[in-house]
């Protein structure tokens, strides 16, 4: 797995809001001509890894105190998600958020692994 840098943090257009049914706009990660809709707050640390052909979109809030993995196929398609939003969960499953975002990350994709 490593960081991937060409990537931009976008909110959604108002059309793309009003056919999502979203009162209000949602996040969007951008990379190259792919607009890839992620659950991430406008407060939340945002990541992108890349390993095996696919984009690892990791967001973290260190004020709420959550993490979340969206796993994108490089068409551009939602693979797989996980989101931890409990201290118990977060306890269990990674440890601390007082890791690195990379490190994080692969234990949730772990995490997934074992799905």
């Amino acid at each position: 797995m490593r960081t991937f840098h060409n990537w931009k943090l976008c909110q959604e257009t108002l059309e793309e809001q009003r056919l999502a049914g979203r009162y209000n706009p949602g996040l969007q990660v951008h990379i190259g001509k792919l607009h890839l809709p992620i659950g991430a707050g406008i407060c939340d640390d945002v990541h992108v890894f890349l390993e095996e052909g696919e984009y690892y979109i990791f967001s973290m809030n260190y004020g709420l105190e959550y993490v979340g993995l969206q796993v994108f196929s490089v068409e551009g398609e939602l693979l797989d998600n996980v989101f931890l939003d409990t201290d118990y969960q977060i306890a269990e499953d990674i440890g601390s958020l007082e890791l690195t975002p990379m490190t994080i990350c692969k234990r949730l994709q772990a995490l997934l692994a074992q799905k």
